[in-house]
């Protein structure tokens, strides 16, 4: 018996004979995986699925087996629930996000048992969570639930209070996190400037990417177009690295969902000023990557199970004395002044949820443009200049 499997298995490649050795059918009922704080057996459906997976959350995480007889807490049949066509995994995305709030995604896997086909076990995989505490809030119960060995009980105020410092340590980590990860530049060749964008999670460890051929094939094939390059491959990430006469790109995904882009700014980036080209940042690029990669990030995060706040953190080095060019690289800068970076250096960043991205995608441009004008240039964006 592996009791660990199916807490790391790729739940997309569940089989059958994964849930039987968890189970440990084939052994003593005193040595079976028993039900505890971290397992959890149904035969069929609960009405109170979000409960359970709401206390999982609050605690340690768990999984629960739906489809498996148990007694006293100790499984002794694997029956399977009826399937049919039903898209179990919608539903049960659906019941977490209507009945708990902040709401969460846990993760699911379904496989048919031998004898019917129309019949299977669904395992609901829960991680413990730092956005913690959840409540349950189905036909207005309003409860924090919390799993003590194997029931369910509602929170007292210790308890509560120890949930918010979770959150509180996991939110300084994250900070420290950050800091290390936004002066990362990740290119050998930028002499001329860079631009990076980095987009992480607040909590990365609510949106775990279990890094292998499958997720390998997905990021390949769902990619932003204009990201090109070799694929380089590491334990806990996948990179596109690419390089030509002009410049050089990278992109990648790390465990946790965090996202970052790198370019170099090229030599042939130049605006005609007093008579000579001279070297600039134009704004049109800026633009695009974030287009490009926001939206992408979304769906990323989306796809994990991961639905809380990220941050992004759009960063410009080696731009002192460039100016900001428009996209026929004419000099932007009011007045018909020309104005270039009085910054080596700019980072800017901005806190944001996932609808932000899908609906409020211009103003978020807007505003890291306006910043942008504001920090390193020294005056005031308006839409007239675009």
């Amino acid at each position: 018996m592996n009791e660990s499997s199916l807490f790391s298995t790729d739940l997309e490649k569940l089989t059958i004979e994964q849930v039987e050795e968890f189970c440990g059918l084939k052994m003593t009922p005193d040595n079976r995986v028993k039900e505890g704080p971290r397992v959890d057996y149904k035969q069929e459906f609960p009405q109170d699925l979000g409960k359970l997976i709401s206390a999982f959350a609050n605690t340690s995480g768990g999984l629960i087996l739906i489809g498996v007889r148990e007694e006293q807490g100790v499984p002794i049949a694997i029956e399977g629930v009826e399937l049919g066509g039903n898209d179990i995994k919608t539903q049960i995305t659906n019941i977490a996000n209507s009945t708990i709030d902040p709401p969460l995604i846990p993760e699911v896997g379904i496989c048919f048992t031998k004898a019917e086909k129309s019949k299977g076990v669904v395992l609901v995989r829960v991680p413990m969570s730092h956005k913690a505490p959840h409540m349950y809030t189905k036909s207005g119960a309003n409860r924090i639930c919390i799993r003590i060995n194997d029931s369910i009980a509602n929170a007292d105020l210790q308890t509560i209070e120890g949930l918010y410092q979770r959150k509180t340590h996991a939110l300084e980590e994250f900070r420290a996190k950050l800091f290390g990860k936004q002066d990362f530049v990740g290119l050998t060749n930028f002499q001329n400037g860079f631009r990076t964008l980095l987009i992480m999670p607040e909590l990365p460890s609510e949106c775990t990417i279990p890094f292998n051929r499958t997720t390998d094939l997905y990021f390949k094939q769902t990619k932003p177009t204009d990201i090109w390059g070799d694929i380089i491959r590491d334990r806990d990430n996948i990179a596109f690295v690419g390089q030509n006469a002009e410049g050089e790109q990278r992109f990648s995904i790390e465990q946790g969902g965090i996202i970052h882009y790198a370019d170099a700014i090229e030599k042939s980036e130049q605006v005609y000023i007093g008579n000579r080209y001279q070297a600039a940042i134009l704004l049109y690029r800026i633009e695009c990557i974030l287009k490009m990669v926001l939206p992408y990030a979304r769906e990323v995060f989306k796809k994990f199970g991961y639905l809380g706040d990220v941050h992004i953190v759009y960063r410009l080095g080696r731009i002192k004395d460039k100016y900001l060019a428009s996209e026929h690289k004419l000099p932007l800068s009011p007045a018909g002044r020309d104005i270039s970076a009085r910054r080596d250096e700019i980072s800017i960043e901005r806190r944001l949820a996932l609808d932000d991205i899908e609906q409020r995608l211009d103003a978020v441009i807007t505003s890291v443009l306006e910043e942008l004008c504001r920090g390193a240039f020294g005056f005031n964006f308006e839409n007239q200049w675009r």
